[in-house]
């Protein structure tokens, strides 16, 4: 018994000198409760950490918040506000930004039933719940964007569309180049918005996503809110401005696995591609590679790009480790994401070739533009 208590005190000591004394005070969620978590937001039950905002390693969090997590619920609305109420009963006073994420997704979920009063209510049950963390910037540009995205969502469906704008307009103007804000702030427009908004929302994502596809015809709409809303993103998390490589260093057997970085190709025909590949979260991959467009545009002496395409995927890599000659253990992990632009530089009024338009309308983002939105963002570190 005496050997028991030694371990536990040992064990409760190291968690102090990992994550400080407050988390190891309230380190975890019961087991039984994970359930809870997975069914409200998509993520684990706190064990060590808060679950949303970095997964510690011997170096400090890894950036990897976006990894783990399943869709935010399931197909049964009336369930997934069930778990999140369950799941805040349960968590630990010690994980404020979990709190914020939970009460977030069970908005999302009575909007889906259409209590949009109950949504407006845990919005700012969220918003109060960040506490601090609500000023920061990254915090602002992620769960404060979804906040702003939902509340929006929820005052157009109550008939308020001027506050509706006024709440979009506030995400858009934290994310102004991000395709899955645009994405959902083009679903929470409605008749009733102003047209010089709209008008804003509609242009921006032409240029951004030229390709752009109907994701509304699904039987249940609000799976693409569940899939775009971003995720919790800290400024410890936030990849370096660095061209690609090897995370770390590593190489060999984990070569796909760990390259992370910029990319750059010139195609012959006229057009070049942009790419940054990421451990971390998705929309960031896809502002870096934007990023990147902005910067090739600058040093080409071009007043700005056009977008003639876009990629952007999770990567996933399969891991089979044998003993014997038996396969032991085989497992597919997140390798993190990858987006590439296929961008053509132009002069200011200069119209794009058409024989890379392909006659389909296309719009020109300035690059000066594009840079300043992001560069203090993720240039920050640049050597």
């Amino acid at each position: 018994m005496a050997a028991g208590i030694a371990q536990r005190a040992a064990l409760i000591g190291l968690v102090t000198l990992l994550l400080g004394p407050s988390a190891a005070q309230a380190a975890e969620a019961p087991l039984e409760s994970a359930s809870a978590f997975f069914g409200c937001d998509g993520y684990d039950r706190p064990k060590g950490g808060d679950g949303v905002s970095g997964q510690m390693a011997i170096f400090g969090p890894l950036p990897m918040s976006g990894f783990g997590r399943r869709q935010r619920g399931g197909d049964d609305a009336a369930a997934a506000v069930t778990d999140c109420g369950a799941a805040l009963t349960v968590l630990p006073k010690a994980f404020p930004l979990r709190r914020a994420n939970l009460l977030l997704n069970r908005a999302l979920h009575q909007m889906r039933q259409g209590n949009a009063p109950a949504a407006l209510t845990d919005l700012a049950e969220a918003e109060s719940a960040a506490g601090k963390a609500g000023g920061l910037p990254d915090y602002q540009r992620s769960l404060g964007v979804g906040l702003n995205l939902l509340r929006a969502k929820a005052l157009r469906m109550l008939g308020r569309d001027q506050e509706a704008d006024g709440a979009l307009a506030r995400a858009i103007d934290l994310r102004p180049f991000d395709v899955h804000t645009l994405t959902l702030a083009s679903d929470a427009l409605g008749p009733g918005a102003d047209p010089v908004l709209s008008a804003r929302v509609s242009d921006r994502l032409l240029a951004l996503r030229p390709h752009l596809r109907s994701r509304r015809e699904t039987s249940d709409p609000w799976l693409v809110w569940q899939s775009d809303l971003p995720e919790l993103q800290l400024a410890r998390q936030r990849p370096p401005w660095r061209d690609g490589g090897h995370f770390l260093g590593f190489k060999g057997s984990y070569n796909e696995f760990m390259s992370v970085g910029f990319s750059r190709t010139d195609d012959p025909r006229g057009f070049s591609i942009a790419g940054y590949r990421t451990q971390g979260l998705g929309d960031v991959a896809e502002e870096m590679a934007l990023l990147q467009a902005a910067d090739m545009a600058r040093q080409a002496g071009k007043w700005g790009f056009v977008v003639l395409d876009r990629r952007a995927e999770p990567l996933k890599v399969n891991e089979v480790t044998s003993s014997y000659g038996a396969v032991v253990r085989d497992v597919t992990l997140d390798a993190g994401y990858r987006a590439e632009l296929a961008v053509v530089f132009l002069d200011k009024d200069e119209a794009p070739p058409p024989v890379l338009t392909r006659g389909r309308p296309v719009r020109v983002l300035e690059a000066a533009a594009v840079y300043s939105a992001l560069a203090p963002i993720y240039m920050a570190r640049k050597s």
